[in-house]
């Protein structure tokens, strides 16, 4: 039973928004792909990203509404995450610790490869490269999967230490640290692979400065605890889910093209409040009641 109300609540949180976000790019993404594509390799792809797969498919990873590739990816771990729990929580924390290094690694040997093999051919891959074996390296669920496993060992590790680890004052320099480390590897993206900084490189960084801010200490816990920014945090799903679709219906809706710098810049600015606001009021209207039905429905009928 355990089991079931954990998938109900995963399915009751991702769901709801992710369902709305379909619905408002759908008519976009169903005349283009039909136009592009044919009628049945739209259909195709329709059912696999209402079925949470379409991630496991290189080519349609980015179907209909891209920031969904995640979630495909999520929906996978939920699916294993009550057997990767009862794996890694039963046997010692050295041995879980060591599972954790060995999927870093994983992360760091996967793109390594790819970009040692290149089997596609490409002499540098970048964002905006579009081929098979890199997709699959950037989408894949199982590809990814070892980053989830790092994110359960971390989770037993900060549980069953929360009281001496990082406490304090370390917790707040710890996190400055990790934000620190975190902005200067992102401002030499260029030197840096690619495929490697996709796909788990910053993890450990990340991993700090979860756990860090978990504690609550510090002047950047202290700015996001906040209510505006947990309010925002709250929303951060919807938000996320929703930008696409956003943005579409944003240039449908207005054009742009050929305006001064100034002038577009203030649109950008424009659109920045639109999706928040936006995405601030699907979280109280769509999000939150649409996942208490979902919750309320699949537990009465089980």
């Amino acid at each position: 039973m355990e089991g079931r109300q954990f998938y109900v609540s995963r399915l009751a949180r991702i769901y709801p928004a992710y369902a709305f976000a379909l619905a408002l790019i759908g008519p976009f993404f169903v005349g283009h792909t039909i136009r592009t594509a044919g009628l049945v390799e739209t259909l195709r792809q329709g059912i696999a990203v209402v079925a949470l797969v379409q991630a496991f498919v290189p080519g349609w990873a980015m179907a209909w509404n891209p920031p969904g590739w995640s979630l495909s990816a999520e929906a996978f771990f939920y699916l294993l995450f009550p057997w990767a729990a009862a794996m890694l929580g039963s046997c010692r924390r050295s041995r879980a610790v060591v599972v954790g290094l060995a999927c870093y690694a994983l992360c760091l040997l996967i793109p390594l490869a790819y970009d040692r093999i290149a089997p596609d051919g490409l002499s540098l891959a970048t964002p905006t490269s579009q081929t098979f074996w890199l997709n699959v390296l950037r989408y894949n669920p199982i590809v990814r999967f070892p980053e989830f496993v790092m994110g359960v060992v971390l989770g037993r590790c900060y549980l069953e230490s929360e009281k001496t680890w990082l406490s304090g004052r370390r917790a707040a320099l710890a996190s400055w640290g990790a934000a620190a480390a975190l902005a200067i590897l992102f401002s030499n993206t260029p030197r840096i692979p690619y495929p490697l900084l996709h796909n788990g490189l910053p993890a450990p960084l990340f991993a700090l400065l979860i756990v860090s801010l978990a504690q609550g200490r510090g002047a950047i816990a202290s700015v996001l605890s906040t209510p505006p920014l947990v309010a925002l945090g709250e929303a951060s799903y919807s938000l996320y889910v929703l930008q696409v679709p956003l943005l579409v219906l944003w240039f449908k809706a207005q054009g742009h093209a050929g305006e001064p710098l100034h002038r577009a810049m203030q649109h950008e600015a424009t659109f920045v409040i639109f999706v928040v606001v936006s995405s601030l009021l699907s979280h109280r209207y769509v999000e939150q009641p649409l996942r208490k039905a979902v919750v309320s429905a699949l537990r009465t009928n089980g």
